[in-house]
């Protein structure tokens, strides 16, 4: 393979190694993208040298550096790679390659809490089998998380394209517009879409193509709120990258650290003056879900407001799908 600019002959040989150590721990090759893109923020995107996916599912980010002396840069790049490549959750393992050097590392939440996560070494390389076998589940929640995330995703981008090709409806007034209907649609509101249709003068034609592309789902509300609702994140994402309000997504690990500093309690009231896009709120919501607490008594303690008209659309369907399905 050629070498990246400024890629020196030492991580080039780095990177022919790695490559025939995950082949040694059972890998094949189409296991393992090469230079993975990853968003930082915006403005900001790195590549990681490989990216293991297990089940479908990103699962190991590996980092390779010329020397044996730069292992510690290579772990802080692949620890970095590994807590931003998905905006929710962290790749679980870190393998970083320096020079004769290797190590691999998992993912753990702080015991104290604390920003976002820590990744704590590991004894060895383990092998493909192990890894799957390590991994939480893998065939019944990890791998079918995010198959079912990866779904959404692809529903809600086509449905914004749909709306999208409407006169007057290209842009965020696009995005409104979905999420508008999708709230709707979760909330079994058949008389509520009516109305979205009708106060966004959404045509016949574009209709009938969003309902085509809902059909083969069924009722969305059936579904594991987690799925719909940080699929429409990343469906908006585009959308926060400036703009006349400054938009942007806060990072997952801010979000978590100041979410554990706070540590609401179910019992209490929540507000968030400026919601954004609805990040802070929807990690309380998502804490308090799992502690068992109603969905109805979430949506209850929780308050955002902002000046940004889009930013309070998008928060409240982004909370509307996720306590969907419980």
């Amino acid at each position: 393979m050629r070498r990246r600019p400024g890629e020196g002959a030492p991580e080039a040989r780095v990177k022919r190694r790695v490559r025939a150590r995950l082949q040694e721990l059972g890998f094949a090759e189409e296991d393992w993208e090469e230079e993975a893109r990853v968003v930082f923020y915006p403005g900001r995107v790195g590549n990681a040298d490989f990216l293991v996916r297990l089940e479908g599912a990103p699962a190991i980010v590996v980092e390779a550096e010329g020397r044996a002396e730069q292992f510690e840069r290579g772990f802080l790049q692949a620890r970095a790679y590994g807590v931003m490549l998905d905006p929710e959750r962290p790749v679980p393992y870190l393998m970083v390659v320096a020079g004769r050097k290797e190590g691999l590392f998992h993912a753990e939440v702080p015991p104290a809490g604390g920003p976002g996560v820590r990744y704590v070494p590991v004894e060895r390389l383990l092998t493909k089998e192990e890894l799957l076998d390590a991994v939480e589940a893998p065939a019944e929640t990890f791998a079918r998380d995010v198959a079912v995330l990866d779904r959404f995703v692809t529903l809600f981008e086509q449905m914004l394209r749909e709306i999208q090709s409407g006169r007057g409806l290209r842009g965020e007034q696009g995005l409104l517009t979905l999420a508008d209907l999708l709230s709707a649609e979760v909330s079994g509101d058949g008389q509520g879409m009516a109305k979205v249709y009708a106060d966004y003068r959404v045509a016949k034609r574009i209709q009938r193509a969003l309902a085509r592309l809902l059909e083969p789902h069924g009722d969305l509300s059936r579904y594991q709120g987690w799925a719909l609702g940080y699929a429409f994140r990343q469906v908006v994402r585009p959308f926060f990258r400036g703009g006349e309000y400054g938009r942007y997504f806060t990072p997952p690990e801010v979000i978590r650290f100041m979410v554990d500093v706070a540590a609401p309690k179910p019992e209490e009231l929540v507000l968030d003056p400026v919601c954004g896009s609805g990040g802070f709120l929807g990690r309380i919501a998502w804490d308090w879900l799992r502690q068992g607490l109603p969905p109805e008594d979430v949506a209850a303690l929780l308050i955002g407001c902002d000046q940004d008209e889009l930013c309070v659309k998008v928060a409240t369907a982004f909370l509307t799908l996720l306590l969907s399905g419980w």
